[in-house]
C-alpha cells in the first residue's frame, strides 16, 4: 500500500521517490529526520522516519510529508518516537546551538552553569542534551574548538606566544599541558 499522492509535492528531493524513503526508514537514516513520515496501514501509526519500533513490510506503508497530513488520513501518532514533539526538539537544538557560538566566541572556556543559564536549563539537563545532540560534553567541545583556533593561529601567527593566548589558553603553562594532545608534539 503506497500512498504518495497525499504529500510527495512538498517532500524534499534527497528522498524523491517511495524506494528512497522506505530505504530511509530500514537504514534509519537520520537525513530523513523531519522530511517525511511513515505510516503504517496494518497499525494506522504514523513514526518519524528513524523511529526505533520494528521495519514495517513494504506494501504496508505510506509517507506524508507532515504530521497533519499522515493524522488527516486517519493515522495516530507512534508512542515510541513521539513524531508531534518535533518542535520541542528543534528548540532544544536551536539552545545547544547558541551554546555552541558562545563557546566558539569566548576567550577561555565558559563554566557549565553559565552555558546551562544562558540556554534557560539546569546544569544537569544542559549538559545531558549537549552530550546526547553533539556526542561529546561542552568542556570536551570547548577544548576542541580551542585547540582548532590553536592550529590555525600557529600557522598564522609571527610568534608561538600570540597564536598561544589568540586561542584562548590564559597562560603559557595551561598550553604546555595541553600541547601534546591539541598538537601531537611537546
Amino acid at each position: 500500500m503506497t500512498d504518495t499522492t497525499a504529500s510527495t509535492d512538498t517532500m524534499p528531493t534527497l528522498f524523491a521517490n517511495d524506494d528512497e524513503r522506505y530505504r530511509a526508514i530500514v537504514e534509519r537514516d537520520v537525513r530523513a529526520e523531519g522530511a517525511f513520515f511513515t505510516a503504517v496501514a496494518t497499525t494506522r501509526i504514523y513514526c518519524r522516519p528513524t523511529c526505533s519500533a520494528r521495519t514495517p513490510k513494504r506494501e504496508n506503508v505510506a509517507f506524508y510529508a507532515s504530521a497533519d497530513a499522515a493524522e488527516a488520513a486517519g493515522y495516530r501518532a507512534c508512542k515510541r518516537c513521539r513524531p508531534r514533539e518535533g518542535a520541542r526538539d528543534a528548540a532544544l537544538q536551536a539552545r545547544i546551538a547558541r551554546a555552541c557560538a558562545a563557546i566558539d566566541a569566548s576567550d577561555e572556556i565558559p563554566s557549565l552553569e553559565r552555558l546551562a543559564a544562558e540556554a534557560g536549563l539546569s546544569p544537569y539537563h544542559f549538559h545531558r542534551a549537549f552530550t546526547r545532540a553533539l556526542g561529546i560534553t561542552p568542556r570536551r567541545f570547548a577544548i576542541a574548538r580551542r585547540n582548532e583556533r590553536l592550529g590555525t593561529s600557529v600557522r598564522e601567527a609571527a610568534r608561538v606566544t600570540d597564536a598561544v593566548y589568540d586561542a584562548g589558553f590564559g597562560s603559557s603553562s595551561g598550553f604546555y599541558e595541553e600541547a601534546r594532545r591539541a598538537l601531537g608534539m611537546t
